[in-house]
């Protein structure tokens, strides 16, 4: 046993016997992981002697150096001080991989000639949406072929000259032929939203009318499509976990354990309304499902951004939770029947599918990011490669010149922490200047005590020029060799080629080496949000130049515009109503009339 762990091992066998948070340290003095405990000396002495420790959690235990600690008087406060270290740090470790929700909407557009749409991007679509549906015993495809059925709302996305196969068996209205009566489609709408609501015997009642009407003139198949349509609205309704009769807000929070992983699925209401879906999976380092899902209910419910419910339905008993309850003032409820106990249940079935596709998944970034990080450490002599940074420019003639910042966090893309430049340098005129701009202000912010955050290698998009070019700014601001600097070169067909060290020293990558594709997602993440801003300026400059054209917009309402949509696409999308809280109503107008398509 060499002498730093026989330190190490002293220093654990000295910790109090209090609740507080732990801090396991690297061997440069970087937190990797932080974690609470009841009792600090029990917790951690755990990771020590435990012999059967998964091999994530043998990973973590090999690189520790060092622990640190911080006592507290109680178990809340041991919750809300690793809510706050872990915001401080972001070890490592710390893993949490969050991912929107990506379950089917059905939503009946506001256009003219309203259409019902299934989608996986309801964001997109403007008008009234119902969902998610995320009930896995629910076919939700057949349910939107049923509401086409049902309303006979236009089929198709562009209207015809001429009618189609829809009106003839009376599923449209037909208005690329036929004038539509005024409250038509409203009057549709209401029943489309009676229903989502359970209020199906109206519909029930019309739809038995058919069927013996049908019946009766011996047309038995049409008969059978209505019967199958009613039994299909009694399966939907009875199953209907996506709206309930209460105006309140209140939260589904479920979970599935895997070996060393955990899932977590939120459902989130909104007066009673499905409108959206949390979901992240981590490692359980420390073993602890209950402590971790404590950590994350605080975590997310007193971050700022989450709207808080009044309540979280949760398939533990409230006492359990009652410390956190006190701190995240939310009632937690262990639903016990009806439609709640189901909707819980179809919540955990989420959580359960959400694991088996993500598992494995996050076992393989896991290792080939951690491999990754390893062998590019050696590979360039660099002890901690814990925050990386990427630049790349843009340009196009140097009519709109851009550049930007990528930053990985411990192996991960941290989209918090990248940055967007517009060149300021009117006289520059070649990459190398954009870069020497671009970096030198990134660490003038560090050097004027804006940023605090160093990064442990920067990566110039290029070769030996850009790499000079980041040398030069870093010694205006007597930062030279403080952080080490390497170009990523491509071949001819624009791939990830090799690696450019300081020294002119050129590394050619082996294309089976995680080396190689932690680094090839990083140049091409890098690229990609070079050009998806140089994009938006370029949409914006066109945009900017139409609206001059525009009678009554001057300079300032131009501004406040761009200020708010940050791309054409933004301005395309929105509606009179929202232009109208930014300009007067009558300038809206004239901003729906630009014809688009003629300055895309």
């Amino acid at each position: 046993m060499d002498s730093n762990r026989k330190n190490l091992l002293e220093k654990i066998k000295n910790l109090p016997e209090t609740p507080g948070c732990y801090l396991w340290k690297n061997n440069v003095g970087d937190v990797i992981y932080v974690g609470k405990a009841k009792n600090l000396l029990d917790r951690v002495s755990q990771y020590m002697n435990n012999k059967s420790l998964d091999s994530k959690t043998q990973i973590l235990v090999s690189k520790i150096w060092d622990v640190d600690y911080i006592s507290v008087d109680n178990e809340n406060d041991s919750f809300l001080l690793e809510r706050n270290l872990i915001n401080k740090y972001k070890p490592r470790y710390n893993i949490l991989l969050r991912t929107g929700g990506n379950y089917p909407y059905i939503v009946v557009t506001d256009e003219k000639h309203p259409r019902i749409i299934y989608t996986r991007n309801p964001d997109k679509i403007r008008g009234k949406k119902y969902g998610p549906f995320a009930n896995s015993k629910m076919n939700k495809y057949e349910l939107f072929i049923i509401l086409n059925r049902m309303f006979p709302l236009r089929k198709c996305s562009k209207l015809p000259k001429n009618k189609c196969i829809f009106y003839d068996i009376g599923q449209c209205a037909a208005p690329c032929i036929n004038k539509i009566e005024p409250g038509f489609y409203e009057e549709i709408e209401k029943k489309i939203d009676s229903l989502f609501k359970g209020k199906i015997n109206d519909f029930k009642k019309e739809l038995k009318e058919k069927e013996i009407h049908y019946s009766d003139k011996l047309e038995f198949e049409t008969a059978m499509s209505y019967l199958e349509i009613t039994k299909a609205l009694d399966f939907i309704i009875q199953n209907n976990q996506v709206i309930f009769d209460t105006k309140k807000d209140f939260d589904f929070f479920s979970f599935y354990v895997k070996e060393n992983s955990i899932t977590v699925v939120i459902f989130k209401y909104n007066n009673g309304t499905l409108l959206d879906k949390y979901e992240t999976t981590n490692f359980l380092f420390d073993n602890d499902e209950l402590d971790y899902i404590k950590s994350l209910l605080i975590n997310y419910y007193l971050d700022e951004l989450t709207k808080k419910p009044k309540s979280i339905y949760i398939s533990i008993e409230a006492d359990k939770l009652k410390d956190i309850e006190d701190i995240i003032k939310i009632k937690f409820i262990n639903p016990k029947s009806g439609k709640m106990l189901n909707t819980m249940k179809t919540a955990m079935q989420n959580a359960k599918l959400a694991n088996q596709s993500k598992y494995y998944k996050l076992v393989q970034n896991f290792d080939r990011n951690e491999n990754a990080l390893i062998e590019l450490e050696k590979l360039l002599g660099i002890d901690n490669l814990s925050l990386i940074e990427m630049y790349d420019n843009s340009n196009i003639f140097n009519t709109i010149n851009v550049g930007v910042k990528v930053a990985y966090l411990n192996g991960y893309k941290n989209t918090n922490l990248y940055r967007k430049y517009n060149i300021k340098n009117e006289t520059a005129r070649s990459d190398f200047e954009y870069m020497e701009e671009v970096v030198y202000r990134r660490f003038l912010s560090i050097k004027n005590g804006k940023d605090s955050m160093l990064p442990n290698l920067i990566i110039v998009d290029g070769g030996k020029p850009q790499i000079t070019a980041a040398k030069n700014s870093l010694k205006k601001l007597s930062l030279e060799g403080v952080v080490p600097v390497i170009g990523l070169t491509k071949n001819e067909r624009h791939k990830t080629k090799s690696i450019i060290l300081e020294n002119g020293e050129e590394i050619e990558l082996d294309k089976s080496n995680e080396v190689y594709l932690f680094l090839l997602n990083i140049q091409e993440e890098v690229h990609r949000y070079a050009i998806s801003f140089y994009r938006n300026k370029k949409s914006a400059s066109l945009f900017y130049t139409k609206l001059n054209d525009v009678p009554g917009l001057g300079r300032q309402r131009i501004k406040n515009l761009l200020e708010k949509y940050d791309s054409l696409e933004a301005i395309v999308n929105a509606s009179e109503d929202e232009l109208s809280q930014i300009v007067p109503r009558e300038i809206a107008k004239k901003i729906k009339e630009i014809d688009i398509k003629k300055i895309i």
